[in-house]
């Protein structure tokens, strides 16, 4: 079901929605230019949304794909505003704003792309990028926060991967389920459906599976949150 029609959802751009633990904000991308997008929030109040409020940090450069911390204290998305596209955070403060983003950091940022944060509840980040090493194409990652930094990424196994794209992967707050998008598998209704994987009792992933047409469409579908 079309979300918010003719509020959030309207005739601009909007992509990559992330949903506040309480469910009264949102963040997405307002894409403005071939090379411009914004982060705003928006707040459920009295019934209704308000109109988009651009983040104070979000201009002159595509920012994009905002992903919260299952506690809402910390904001991940991508950017360009360095040259290449990393993976940036801020943090929510004291009187409700977000502080100014930083950069990461190696050795998940590289030379490279990095896109589609997602965060879990134990600080484990998964992130697309296409590294080599990976199976094919653009791949799921993930690096491991060990109380001062993150580890070394490493890509998740085949039958979540593949030998072809995929992309924009949220996982869920305990890091035992995933959906994410990709491209080109023999069951791929068109240009591009969003898959699910989940964990085993033994901590391993299963093979992604296609989720069914009420979902996937004939176009793109992807960035699921």
């Amino acid at each position: 079901t079309l979300f918010a029609p003719n509020t959030i959802s309207s005739t601009l751009y909007e992509r990559d929605f992330a949903l506040s633990p309480d469910g009264k904000k949102v963040y997405y991308s307002l894409v403005l230019g071939s090379n411009i997008a914004r982060l705003v929030e928006r707040t459920f109040e009295n019934g209704q949304w308000s109109l988009p409020a651009p983040l104070p940090f979000s201009s002159g450069s595509n920012d994009i794909e905002p992903a919260l911390s299952p506690d809402g204290k910390k904001l991940f998305f991508a950017s360009n505003r360095g040259g290449n596209f990393d993976i940036y955070m801020c943090t929510l403060q004291p009187d409700g704003s977000w502080g100014q983003p930083i950069n990461v950091g190696a050795p998940v940022n590289t030379v490279t792309n990095e896109f589609y944060p997602s965060v879990t509840e134990d600080g484990t980040l998964y992130f697309t990028a296409r590294y080599s090493g990976g199976i094919g194409g653009e791949d799921i990652w993930y690096a491991t926060w060990n109380g001062t930094s993150y580890d070394t990424p490493r890509v998740l196994p085949v039958g979540v991967n593949s030998d072809k794209d995929e992309y924009n992967a949220f996982v869920d707050p305990k890091g035992q389920y995933i959906l994410f998008g990709s491209h080109g598998r023999a069951d791929d209704a068109g240009r591009g459906d969003i898959y699910s994987s989940r964990k085993n009792e033994n901590g391993e992933w299963l093979n992604a599976t296609r989720l069914g047409n009420g979902v996937n469409s004939s176009e793109l579908d992807y960035c699921p949150y």
